[in-house]
């Protein structure tokens, strides 16, 4: 085994459990899954007894079939109640590049939201193609198969095949560097996380994390599969370039406007889950991009769901679990609000929140890009000039170097935000989404009518 170069401090168990032969699309073979994933989670709950390891996070390195597994232990961890079981999921960090089966794909959703920011993944997925029957090559696994598509995810690439990404030579291959750069960023994380006493750490992180901030978008449907591909078309808009420009001179704010209606938030999903996002920041870059999300969402039954409280908690939230470096910044704070308030469990007000953000946007010291996606401005609960003179605040504190941001909004045209973005890179969606209309609906109506695959209806000249 090659050992990560300045990992002194990680103990690697003893290579033990043989998984054999599995064939993880039979149906016979889900309880041989769910067995060999009973196995190692009890495997590691007894190396954990050790007095030596039992506070240590777990970090898994897996691929394929082993992503499975361990997805499967870990849903597993995360509904046990009451057992020494319990403890595994939520110290858990994960790196992988793994096939989904869907029974346990979407139970590890569930167990994601449950274990909170204590939960991390980092998936891997492969650059080259797999040769096939001889003369055909494919993609095994495709850019949308390798994520599991939950926001605090973070994703790369190996430039190598399916079967190949995880045999490294030496030291000095490609995928061998980046995996290994990912491992050293959890550990420093965990040593600043070590730095700061355990319950702060643990308290501040737990009140700003909430559910409630990210039931929006897993609500708004996926984009059909041959519409908004044009979004990454330099010739129609100019996302992709906006993504791409890293001069001094570059518009941190992207706004897409459009009409009650026009698909805006179908396109931020779309934007949000889409691997050419990352492609165009650059999957090289350092450090990586943190990209947050946050939908606004009027009818929604929180009142975080429509507030700034509530796009700051998620904001803040997201940097703090994938930049532990600020995590000091944030823990001061907190402890001045325990004092103050004489409860650990205390909900953030919004000048607080403010006031965390603004130190994080004006610091110095630590280097963070930050791409943001904010839809349906037009539904926030309060004043809309309270946003608008948020976003300058963070336009004149980031300097481009230590503090890199980019935001992507997404609203109704309204005056307010016509002034603030409408000098900036725009475009109007509904400029744009006559041939998806067409093709969503010929699918649709192909659904009920026989002969469906042929073009029901003609899009007008």
């Amino acid at each position: 085994m090659i050992a990560p170069h300045g990992l002194t401090e990680v103990y690697a168990p003893p290579e033990g459990t043989d998984t054999g032969t599995i064939d993880a699309f039979s149906s016979a073979s889900q309880s041989t899954i769910h067995q060999h994933a009973g196995t190692l989670l009890s495997e590691i709950v007894d190396q954990r007894e050790l007095a030596e390891h039992y506070k240590r996070p777990i970090v898994f390195v897996v691929h394929s079939l082993g992503g499975i597994i361990v997805k499967a232990a870990l849903n597993r961890s995360s509904a046990t109640e009451g057992t020494r079981l319990k403890e595994i999921a939520p110290a858990t960090w994960l790196e992988r590049n793994s096939e989904t089966l869907e029974q346990v794909g979407d139970a590890f959703a569930q167990t994601m939201l449950k274990s909170g920011p204590s939960l991390h993944i980092y998936s891997f997925r492969e650059e080259k193609e797999t040769r096939k029957y001889v003369v055909f090559n494919t993609i095994v696994v495709d850019s949308d198969s390798a994520k599991i598509r939950d926001t605090r995810e973070e994703a790369g690439t190996i430039p190598a095949n399916h079967s190949k990404m995880t045999k490294f030579e030496s030291s000095d291959d490609v995928g061998f560097k980046r995996i290994s750069a990912q491992l050293r960023r959890w550990v420093q994380e965990l040593r600043t996380d070590q730095a700061i006493s355990q319950k702060d750490y643990i308290d501040c992180k737990s009140s700003l994390e909430t559910v409630d901030t990210k039931l929006p978008i897993a609500n708004v449907r996926d984009a059909h599969e041959k519409t908004f591909h044009w979004l990454f078309d330099p010739s129609v808009v100019s996302f992709s370039g906006w993504l791409e420009d890293r001069s001094d001179s570059s518009q941190p704010f992207y706004w897409i406007q459009g009409k009650p209606g026009s698909g805006k938030s179908t396109l931020m999903n779309f934007a949000l889950r889409d691997s050419r996002t990352v492609d165009f920041l650059g999957r090289e870059s350092e450090p990586p991009w943190i990209i947050v999300a946050f939908f606004f969402h009027d009818r929604g039954t929180s009142i975080l769901q429509k507030s700034l409280s509530g796009l700051l908690r998620e904001i803040l939230s997201s940097i703090l679990s994938k930049l532990s470096r600020l995590v000091p910044l944030a823990v001061a704070i907190y402890k001045k609000l325990v004092k103050k308030h004489g409860r650990r469990r205390y909900d953030w007000e919004l000048e607080d929140l403010a006031a965390l953000m603004r130190l994080i946007v004006e610091q110095r010291e630590t280097r963070i890009r930050l791409l943001l996606f904010f839809d349906a401005l037009d539904e926030h609960e309060r004043d809309n000039e309270q946003l608008v003179q948020m976003l300058q605040k963070w336009r004149e504190s980031a300097d481009g170097y230590y503090v890199n941001l980019k935001v992507c909004l997404a609203s109704r045209p309204w005056n307010i935000f016509t002034e603030f973005l409408g000098d900036g890179p725009n475009f109007a969606i509904h400029h744009h989404t006559k041939e998806d209309i067409h093709i969503y609906t010929n699918s649709r109506l192909g659904t009920f009518i026989p002969g469906g695959s042929r073009n029901l209806l003609e899009p007008s000249s």
